[in-house]
């Protein structure tokens, strides 16, 4: 996606054709990373929880980096769709 951006700043693509890469390239990006996120949480963290208390403290700084990185992917989203 930085190379497009760079191709579009440098006129070497059509606004058009970078707005179709930044949907599909972002869509993507922003999709899978949410999809991991809610498998950690509905799958990974729960059996993680089982297995002892010794983990809820880790669990917990992961549970802040995904608010942190949620947050990034809500004004990456606006951004790219007010390109597109």
């Amino acid at each position: 996606m930085r190379r497009d951006a760079d191709a579009l700043l440098n006129r070497d693509m059509a606004l058009d054709d970078y707005a179709g890469r930044l949907s599909y390239c972002g869509g993507n990006l922003v999709g899978n990373l949410h999809g991991h996120h809610a498998w950690e949480a509905s799958s990974y963290f729960p059996e993680l929880s089982s297995a002892g208390p010794r983990f809820d403290a880790g669990q917990e700084v992961l549970e802040k980096n995904h608010a942190g990185l949620d947050r990034v992917l809500d004004d990456f989203t606006c951004q790219a769709n007010r390109v597109i």
